[in-house]
């Protein structure tokens, strides 16, 4: 009785939930999201198992290669900034997931308790239709192992989605997968949810994850991927060898995911290209993978074909929500091949997208330097200063970059006057804020933005003497002397220069070299440092128009062709 209860519950409920809204954006009719399933147990101590169940299911589903998968509402939620609980709450909480995933099926469920039993059930409605197509279980598992009953749920799931998307989904509906335990898996998804906010604090869930489960080693992949971003090689590599022959225990997409992780700790650029494309071998229908593939051709410097990825990909669905990062892909292709009308149009639907991204204005403003756009510039500028920093970029790093993009696009009387008013700016920040070491870095690189070679070079000493091995401030202090003149405390500077703990610590000094060597008019002794840095001409993410050293090479014409795109 209790189970028939649950379906008709469940089809009510999702029914009432999908014909509240209306005027729906355009919906992928083969595109899948997954909500939190609904603790109606009465047993809080259940709560999670609720975004256990969805992030199960969806998982399954992408290991399939079959099926293209938005994500869930609670992953949605963590990289957009809402509530994961409350993303699939309230009337009309299905049908707003369906739009923001751009997804034309909803999987939702709820679970029950009866006696010593957890019962799970799932539905699929049609959300163009607001129709429900049909509903599956319940699944009965103890209390004390609900996950068991998640993964013959998931198989259900997967063999009655062949009706619906695709008929090869009945042959792989029976491919087990042992779910972790029920509190590793509990650990896994909190650091998910925080890894968009807060990586330092996702890593120590991930880890904690994979330390309640042995058995479960995607934890680790994820670790690696937030400590890499963090630029913490040294401990992603340990890890990294950790795995070993666990990695037997991941599936194909896991594995290549392993490898490209493994790929970003060794700074090696074709084989994060050739890790990205496993994983698109492996889950076709993803969107994630082919957003990895784009940037990595970009990497490669191939532009014209990471454009052609990213022409494929929809920056509202589910699994590219809350990604900024696919614009910046995108206006990086553009920029390298100077489409800038294209590059500006792409940069403002980023940030009507997300209008409150400081890093976002990043790329308008390169667009509208290069277009020459002064007075919609300076109006962007102003606005950029009011934002908070965000992620890599505040508001000193972007006026410090638009003075460089003004230069290398021919605007000098512009570029001195935003250096001017950069410096002003940064003097008029209040002193226990200026007085931090990361406001000096700014300040340093402002100066050395602004030609003011003597007070960069008596900033930059300072600073080295207090860090005295980081490639930026020796970099700077050399840069600065070499421009002064001073071609001896230049050379000798970069002599000083280690030759970093791993492949991306060596790829920065060496780029400092190559800039101190062009400020010293060496630029074919540059170009040979350079071109020990960066093999293929470099990350196009890197804009040479924002760097110090196009402004002292853009005339060589071996450079040019250095940096040329490829493909």
């Amino acid at each position: 009785m209790l189970g028939g209860a649950i379906v008709g519950v469940g089809l009510v409920a999702a029914a009432v939930m999908l014909a509240a809204h209306r005027n729906a954006p355009v919906l992928e009719p083969k595109r899948v999201v997954v909500a939190s399933f609904t603790n109606k147990s009465g047993d809080r101590s259940l709560d999670p198992l609720g975004v256990m169940a969805a992030d199960w299911i969806a998982r399954g589903l992408t290991r399939t290669g079959l099926v293209d998968v938005a994500g869930t509402s609670a992953e949605l939620a963590a990289r957009t900034g809402g509530s994961a609980q409350g993303a699939t709450s309230g009337e009309g909480g299905l049908q707003a997931l369906a739009e923001d995933a751009r997804a034309g099926l909803v999987i939702s469920g709820a679970y029950y308790k009866q006696g010593d039993s957890v019962l799970l059930q799932a539905d699929f409605t049609d959300a163009a239709s607001h129709r429900l197509l049909q509903s599956v279980g319940p699944i009965a598992a103890p209390v004390a192992a609900p996950l068991k009953g998640v993964e013959l749920l998931r198989q259900r799931v997967t063999g009655s989605l062949a009706s619906v998307l695709d008929p090869r989904l009945r042959e792989v509906a029976g491919m087990t997968s042992e779910p972790p335990s029920f509190d590793a898996y509990s650990e896994f998804l909190q650091g998910d949810e925080l890894f968009y906010s807060d990586d330092s604090a996702a890593v120590v869930h991930y880890l904690k994850a994979a330390a309640l489960d042995s058995t479960y080693v995607f934890p680790l992949i994820r670790a690696i991927s937030a400590l890499t971003n963090r630029g913490e090689i040294r401990v992603a590599d340990s890890i990294s060898r950790s795995i070993g022959p666990r990695s037997a225990l991941l599936s194909t997409y896991e594995n290549a995911y392993l490898e490209y992780v493994r790929a970003e700790i060794r700074d090696d650029e074709p084989a994060l290209y050739a890790a990205a494309h496993a994983m698109m071998r492996a889950a076709p229908k993803a969107e994630f993978p082919v957003y990895l593939a784009a940037n990595e051709a970009n990497g490669m410097n191939r532009p014209h074909e990471a454009l052609e990825l990213l022409d494929h990909l929809d920056p509202r669905s589910g699994a590219l929500q809350g990604r900024i990062y696919f614009f910046a892909y995108y206006d990086n292709s553009l920029h390298s091949l100077g489409l800038y009308t294209r590059e500006l149009e792409k940069a403002l639907e980023g940030r009507q997208q997300y209008p409150t991204r400081l890093y976002l204005v990043m790329y308008e403003m390169r667009a509208l330097a290069a277009l020459g756009k002064i007075p919609e510039l300076k109006a962007l500028l102003h606005e950029g200063v009011g934002m908070a920093p965000d992620l890599r970029v505040t508001p000193a790093s972007l006026l410090t970059a638009a003075v460089y993009e003004l230069r290398a696009h021919d605007h000098p009387t512009e570029a001195t006057a935003t250096a001017d008013e950069l410096l002003a700016w940064i003097a008029a920040r209040p002193s226990t804020e200026s007085a931090s070491n990361d406001a000096r870095l700014e300040r340093a690189r402002a100066l050395l933005a602004a030609h003011r070679w003597a007070e960069a070079g008596a900033l930059t000493d300072s600073l080295v003497s207090e860090e005295p091995r980081t490639s930026e401030t020796l970099g700077m202090k050399a840069f600065a002397a070499a421009e002064r003149g001073d071609r001896a405390l230049a050379e000798s500077t970069v002599a000083a220069m280690p030759e970093g703990a791993n492949a991306r610590q060596q790829s920065l000094f060496q780029v400092w070299r190559a800039t101190v060597f062009a400020a010293l008019g060496d630029k074919s002794r540059s170009l040979a440092q350079l071109q020990l840095a960066l093999p293929r001409a470099g990350r196009i993410d890197w804009d040479w128009h924002d760097e110090p050293i196009y402004e002292l090479m853009r005339d060589y014409a071996p450079f040019q062709e250095y940096i040329k795109p490829r493909g």
